[in-house]
């Protein structure tokens, strides 16, 4: 009975020191561990964070906080307690748990790690690990372990690990050809998949931003089919993902950031009885980081203009005669591999008696086995200001040659703009000059010098009179080509020239609209900034026969609405038939 009492008042002794025990517990102690140091990216590294303490007082604990470099969670966090007492010590533990996973080869981190202990907040030390395209040679998974195992040893012993056939591999490869590029020359980015397994579908998560390039996509083909590449001794299957040409703007390094996506694949593994069957999986692949070294271009002559590739330069005169006062075209068509729109237009060096304007300008471009083929084509409206066989010199354009790293010049053909005498040019050509008479003795007869005596002959006074009509012909030519109102029909019509070679219809109505308002200003009076609505009726006011004021009007009105009809196609024949139109008019104007 004595010992029975005795028990009893330890019972009670230890039930009131409870409280000092868990007063007098220690500070908690805390540990942070990422396993393991070394993972491939097809594995799952594990993050604990495990805080404990003595006593029986409880652990009011908070999910830790922390940012992750080069992983993402998988799953987590996973929180479990568990709480000891031996020899009379209580101890009282909190973990939790993450599995996260690599996104690329490379160091990864786990940082800024804080764990909240009451009203405590305490700061730990960041974890590193080294992610590896594989994992170390002869590391294997740990197996899952069974959980009947725990419960019922007995009754279940423990299960034999299915077989499973050896993991496929599956790599994400960028890369850069050629490796290190001439600042504007073309390079091509390609994203390969390397897989040792079937791949049942594929999604991009994140693509490089490509900074500090001008880009163009690479077509792929429809049904990419896999071509079998060696690496490292293994056989890979390669198919191409992504495909883009890449133009460095300026020299220097140039880092391409990793590309990541998704692949769910199919895994063979075996069943109860040996037979095979597949699983699918879902993966993460990441590409490694590329830098691009772009090298500087050489030291460059003046006349370069920043074209990079290999070029050929053609010319043409459409038509390549004319009459003197009207307009051809000089085309220039620059072809090659390389980018062109960032290129001045060329300076023409034109002889005395031909008058340039400002040229359209219009690029293509087009792909051709992986490289990119561009054109530019420059258009020129020159116009003959007198007659005769008058010389087109050629136009070189200097660009610098990436496979020979050397500047090279493309020139165009020599030509000849053909300019025919204008009609009164032709009357004063076909007419003969006046002689100078000779002095000759009187006519024996009259007693009149010779020439007066011709006179008298049959048909004198005919040709004197068509000598007189002629040279007063050319006289009201000469008067009316001088005056400032064929002055200004001439360059109406110089600018309706140019206008006609306008591929886009919005353009060259625009062209038209304004060459029509300068010649109206200059012959008519219009005053500036007048409505196009009110140029008919203006016109009418001052003399205009009505007629030919409404059909202006008309017109005008026809441009107008081109000018707002964005959806039409680009045509040579809509243009023209605006210049031939405001020609006509312009006739009935003069």
């Amino acid at each position: 009975m004595s010992n029975r009492f005795a028990f009893m008042a330890l019972a009670l002794l230890c039930l009131l020191l409870l409280p000092l025990s868990a007063a007098a517990a220690d500070a908690p102690r805390i540990t942070a561990r990422l396993e393991p140091e070394v993972v491939g990216l097809d594995e799952t590294a594990t993050l604990v964070v495990e805080a404990g303490a003595e006593g029986f007082g409880s652990l009011r604990i908070g999910a830790p906080s922390f940012a992750l470099e080069n992983f993402e969670i998988v799953s987590g966090p996973s929180r479990s307690e568990s709480f000891r007492f031996v020899n009379g010590e209580s101890n009282r533990s909190v973990s939790f748990q993450w599995r996260l996973r690599p996104l690329a080869p490379g160091p990864a981190h786990v940082r800024g790690l804080t764990l909240q202990i009451g009203e405590s907040r305490h700061q730990l030390d960041d974890l590193e690990a080294r992610v590896e395209v594989e994992a170390p040679p002869g590391r294997q998974a740990p197996a899952a372990q069974d959980p009947f195992d725990s419960f019922f040893p007995q009754l279940f012993p423990r299960r034999e690990a299915r077989p499973t056939g050896p993991a496929p591999k599956i790599r994400l490869q960028a890369v850069v050809d050629p490796p290190r590029p001439y600042a504007g020359q073309q390079a091509v980015y390609s994203l390969y998949l390397l897989t040792q397994a079937d791949i049942r579908s594929i999604q991009a998560r994140a693509l490089p931003e490509f900074q500090g390039f001008w880009t163009r996509d690479l077509e792929l083909p429809r049904q990419p089919r896999p071509e079998w590449v060696e690496i490292g001794g293994e056989r890979f299957g390669r198919v191409p993902l992504l495909r883009k040409a890449l133009f460095p703007l300026a020299p220097g390094p140039i880092e391409i950031g990793p590309a990541t996506i998704d692949v769910v694949a199919s895994i063979a593994e075996l069943a109860a009885f040996g037979a095979p069957f597949g699983r699918l999986s879902e993966v993460r692949r990441s590409s490694a980081p590329l830098v691009v070294e772009v090298r500087p271009l050489p030291a460059a002559p003046e006349a370069f203009r920043g074209a990079v590739g290999s070029f050929r330069l053609d010319a043409t005169l459409d038509p390549p005669a004319v009459t003197a006062g009207e307009a051809a075209t000089l085309i220039l068509t620059l072809t090659g591999s390389g980018n062109l729109r960032s290129l001045p237009d060329p300076q023409l060096d034109l002889p005395a008696g031909i008058r340039s304007f400002p040229p359209e300008s219009r690029s293509e471009e087009r792909l051709d086995r992986g490289r990119l083929e561009s054109s530019r084509t420059w258009r020129y409206v020159l116009v003959p200001e007198r007659s005769g066989s008058l010389p087109v010199p050629p136009v070189e354009i200097t660009y610098f040659d990436p496979e020979h790293a050397s500047f090279r010049r493309t020139s165009s053909p020599a030509l000849v703009l053909t300019a025919r005498p204008r009609p009164e040019e032709e009357v004063a050509a076909a007419t003969p000059p006046p002689s100078v008479p000779e002095a000759q003795p009187a006519d024996p007869e009259t007693g009149l010098p010779a020439p007066a005596a011709a006179l008298r002959t049959p048909g004198g006074p005919f040709f004197l009179l068509a000598a007189i009509v002629v040279l007063g012909l050319l006289g009201l030519a000469w008067h009316r080509r001088r005056s400032p109102r064929w002055q200004s029909q001439r360059r109406l019509l110089a600018r309706l020239a140019a206008a006609r070679y306008e591929t886009r219809p919005r353009q060259a109505a625009a062209r038209i609209e304004e060459a029509w308002g300068e010649y109206l200003g200059e012959r008519w009076h219009l005053p500036p900034g007048t409505p196009v609505a009110d140029w008919g009726h203006l016109l009418a006011g001052q003399g205009v026969h009505p007629g030919h004021a409404e059909e202006l009007a008309a017109f005008l009105a026809d441009i107008h609405q081109l000018r707002s009809a964005p959806e039409l196609a680009a045509t040579e024949a809509l243009a023209g038939d605006l210049v031939e139109r405001s020609r006509a008019l312009a006739r009935l104007l003069r």
